[in-house]
């Protein structure tokens, strides 16, 4: 899928993207790309997506409200009322935030959900592009709004290249674009350092962090994997 000049959202086949993208890296050596990875890239590594996770908290949040799990649609829709299942992703902001009261509850649910788990072969293949010889230094820098290590640990396993990570806002001062070295930023945090869960906390990224966006951003391509469009920045 493709945007054009007009914000005109083009479709194609994944081999075509594939050669256009060679193409395009192959043939101007000034072409930049970025990877934005979303949920979608971590499901096959055991990490729930956000549809799943609502639909997993709903019950647990009536049993916590009203001491048992009976009449769980009808309860939720009287505190939910625009939910629908086939988009609970959109509730998980709102459900984190009730079911977990605290920033700690949050954080320690989080790292449960992505402790323990390895790369699979998506992060595998994705690695070994961006730090390919002739293409990685046109597409080394990865955002992602997802906790988890995945990619991180990808390119450790698989490539033996170290990345710079930036984990948290008050390390987006630190962001060094190199070609040898791939970049990953994450936008909503770390699982293990202050993750962002709530509506609030992922309305707006911090200032700094959307600077070096700016920057980061200006005349690259932006990829998108694994990632369904919830997020308003």
């Amino acid at each position: 899928m493709e945007v054009d000049s007009l914000n005109q959202v083009r479709e194609m086949r994944a081999d075509e993207f594939i050669r256009r993208l060679k193409n395009l890296m192959t043939d101007h050596e000034d072409s930049r790309f970025v990877f934005f990875l979303g949920a979608g890239c971590s499901m096959s590594s055991g990490i729930p997506g956000a549809k799943a996770l609502v639909k997993r908290w709903l019950p647990r949040l009536k049993k916590v409200k009203t001491g048992d799990e009976d009449k769980c649609e009808s309860w939720i829709k009287e505190e939910y009322p625009d939910y629908e299942e086939e988009k609970a992703s959109l509730f998980y902001g709102k459900v984190i935030e009730d079911m977990f009261l605290t920033q700690e509850e949050r954080q320690r649910e989080v790292e449960r959900l992505t402790e323990g788990k390895d790369p699979g072969f998506g992060y595998a293949v994705l690695a070994q592009l961006i730090t390919h010889k002739k293409c990685g230094h046109h597409c080394n820098v990865v955002l992602t709004v997802n906790f988890d290590d995945l990619i991180a640990d990808a390119l450790y396993l698989y490539t033996q290249k170290k990345p710079l990570v930036i984990s948290h806002e008050s390390l987006a001062g630190f962001v060094k674009i190199t070609r040898t070295r791939p970049l990953v930023i994450k936008l909503h945090g770390d699982a293990r350092l202050e993750p962002k869960n709530t509506e609030l906390e992922t309305k707006e990224l911090a200032e700094t962090v959307r600077e070096v966006l700016k920057t980061l951003l200006c005349e690259t391509g932006l990829i998108f994997i694994g990632y369904g469009g919830m997020m308003r920045v």
